[in-house]
Order: structure tokens, then C-alpha cells, then sequence
């Protein structure tokens, strides 16, 4: 039997095993229900956690998570050391994963996909480039082909796959372990060690779950009495988790892209102003010539493209994003009405409008 085949049969048996395990049961990590969890609030939008007042380092490590969460991680670990027989492979509790800020990452993926629009999409068109709309168009180009395969907003990128769970600030691991069938032998031996039930037990007692697929994974539960206990100390009783350690990740979108296409603007007028051009003379001489390209400075050009235009770009992503069809003629009247209604009546109000008039993930109630 090969090795891939053995460690498939074996993740079958696990998947059998947790079916029937209580303590597994209330947070299953790869399951639709759980996809959002601690990444979206009640009204959907995306939200991430506030880093420098609700991020707290877990004592004695260099792990972080909410400041509850640490709290009750603190008191459970004290707790464990208790149980007579601690489960196999975590003879004591110490944090090896937690909170990964999803600003950083989404940075990073932002500088990739930007690397690749610029080499494949800004660089062949470099010389019929001569202003930063011109520029944009050009990126807007790109962001229709590419953003099936990559979030382009902040937003999108926390709701997406490529940002962990671990974001959210409500995980902390207690092994390296994989998560996927490479892991399977550590998982069994957890699930099968005789303190499991103990383990699983004192886990509950102080707010957490068991990630189904990574046991040693703690998962603050937001919605139990006890978790809701710890977060109270900060913010008290009858105060809302997500509104009160969390922000609202699409104030980020519009900044983080502007931010990127003008740096990626100024990187053009800076490297390419001048090309070599090249001629042979009647007499086999061969002459050279530079081409200057004329391009606004990248600073002046961002700050004169106006708010209007970048809030227009900014929703234009969005349909991208969203892969709505919509005609040019109707798609350019509803951005005049999205900016009124932004110069009136502010931000949400606007996007408001976005959402049921141009992406349609609301009912419509301007008709």
C-alpha cells in the first residue's frame, strides 16, 4: 500500500471517529457554517480585529489573540496541568500559534498581485501609457482577468481562503501539526488518548471549542457563557464582541488601493521615462536616439485624479470583484448617483446604494 493511499484510508477513519464525538461536533473548520466565523458581523460585512487595544500577547510566549481570549487560555492552562494524565503529545500547555494580523497579509498579497499586473499588463503597454488614467484602465484590465483567482479589496481577501482563521484573533494552537491528512497520527492519538474526554471537557468549561480537524486547536466560542464572562472584564456585560473588538475592514479597501496603484504609478514614470531608439544610416552607422515619454509626476497625479474618480474606481473593483455584467451607459449614471449620495449623505449611505443598486447583494429599495 502506498503511503498517500494509507494516510487517505487513515483520514477516513478519523472522519468516522469525530462523527461521533461530542467535543468535535460544535466547530468543524472546513465546514460552510464555520467558513466566517469571527471573520464577518452580523450584517455580513467584514471585520477583523482591533490590533493595537484587543491583541494581547500570551504570557510567557510570543503568541497573541484577543486580550479574553489570552484570559481564558491562561486560566485553562493552569487547570490542565491538574489532569493526572495530560493527552499525548501536549504534556503541557504552551501556545504555538495564534493571532496573524490579516492587514499584513493582505498587504502582501496585494504587492503580489500588483507585481504580476505590472510586469504583464503595464509593462507591454508602457509606451502608450501617458497618464495615470490611462494607467488605471490598464489595472482595471487586469483586475477583470485576475480577480477570479485573487481578492482585490481587503474586504474580499479576509473572506477568502487566503486569510486564516488564526485572523480573527480566536485560535490558539497547541502544536505545529497539519491540519490536513499528514496530521493524521497526531490527531488519532489525541482523540484516542485516554484524557481526551478531560481535555475536551476543561476546554468547554473555559469557552472553547476543539477545531474537528486539528484537536489541539482551541476556538474561543463567542456565543458561550463563559467566553462571554472574559470578554465582559473589558467591555461589560451587555456590549457586542464584534462591534467591540473589532473594525470594519472595507474602511481599508479604497486607501490600500489607492495606495498600491500609486506607488506602482510612480515606479513606471520613474524607471521608464526615456526609451533607447536605434537606426541604421545609409553608411551601415548605426544612431542612437532617446524617446521621452511625458508623464505626470506620480504624487501630483494621484492627488488630481480627484476623490470622485477614486471612489468610482473603488466600486468599479467591486463589480469585478462580484462579476456583475452591467452596461456601460447604466453602470456610469449609477457612479453619479453613488458619489451624490456620498457628498450628501456620507460613506454608508453610498455604498448603501452600491449594494442594491449596482452589486445587488441587498433588496433594492430605490426604485
Amino acid at each position: 500500500m502506498t503511503d498517500s493511499k494509507r494516510k487517505f484510508l487513515e483520514n477516513l477513519g478519523y472522519m468516522r471517529e469525530i462523527q461521533f464525538e461530542p467535543s468535535l461536533e460544535s466547530f468543524d473548520n472546513r465546514s460552510p457554517k464555520h467558513q466566517m466565523y469571527g471573520r464577518i458581523d452580523s450584517n455580513g460585512k467584514s471585520i477583523a480585529p482591533l490590533n493595537h487595544s484587543a491583541i494581547e500577547q500570551i504570557p510567557g510566549t510570543e503568541i497573541s489573540a484577543l486580550n479574553f481570549v489570552v484570559d481564558a487560555f491562561v486560566e485553562f492552562s493552569a487547570k490542565y496541568e491538574r489532569l493526572s494524565h495530560p493527552i499525548e503529545g501536549i504534556p503541557i500547555i504552551l501556545a504555538q500559534r495564534g493571532y496573524v494580523n490579516p492587514l499584513e497579509l493582505y498587504d502582501r498579497q496585494l504587492e503580489n498581485l500588483f507585481s504580476v499586473i505590472y510586469s504583464e499588463y503595464i509593462l507591454p503597454r508602457k509606451d502608450s501609457i501617458k497618464s495615470l488614467d490611462q494607467f488605471v484602465e490598464v489595472v482595471l484590465l487586469a483586475i477583470k482577468d485576475y480577480s477570479h483567482q485573487s481578492p482585490v479589496t481587503y474586504s474580499r481577501f479576509v473572506k477568502s481562503g487566503l486569510c486564516p482563521i488564526h485572523g480573527t484573533g480566536l485560535v490558539i494552537e497547541l502544536m505545529k501539526a497539519s491540519h490536513s491528512v499528514d496530521g493524521i497520527e497526531t490527531k488519532l492519538k489525541i482523540i484516542n488518548s485516554p484524557s481526551f474526554d478531560a481535555y475536551a471537557n476543561l476546554a468547554a468549561q473555559h469557552g472553547f471549542s476543539l477545531m474537528a480537524h486539528a484537536p489541539w486547536a482551541l476556538v474561543a466560542n463567542i456565543k458561550s457563557r463563559q467566553m462571554l464572562e472574559y470578554a465582559s472584564q473589558y467591555v461589560g456585560v451587555e456590549s457586542d464582541i464584534q462591534s467591540s473588538f473589532y473594525y470594519n475592514c472595507r474602511g481599508f479597501d479604497l486607501d490600500k488601493i489607492k495606495y498600491s496603484i500609486g506607488s506602482w504609478y510612480d515606479l513606471l514614470t520613474a524607471a521608464h521615462g526615456e526609451t533607447a531608439t536605434y537606426k541604421i544610416c545609409k553608411d551601415g552607422s548605426l544612431l542612437r536616439g532617446t524617446t521621452i515619454t511625458s508623464r505626470t509626476p506620480a504624487s501630483a497625479a494621484v492627488a488630481a485624479y480627484g476623490d470622485k474618480k477614486w471612489f468610482q474606481l473603488y466600486v468599479k473593483i467591486l463589480v469585478l470583484e462580484e462579476k456583475i455584467n452591467i452596461p456601460k451607459t447604466k453602470l456610469d449614471r449609477l457612479l453619479e448617483n453613488c458619489y451624490s449620495l456620498l457628498i450628501k449623505e456620507g460613506f454608508e449611505r453610498s455604498m448603501d446604494y452600491v449594494e442594491r443598486k449596482i452589486l445587488e447583494i441587498k433588496t433594492d429599495i430605490y426604485r
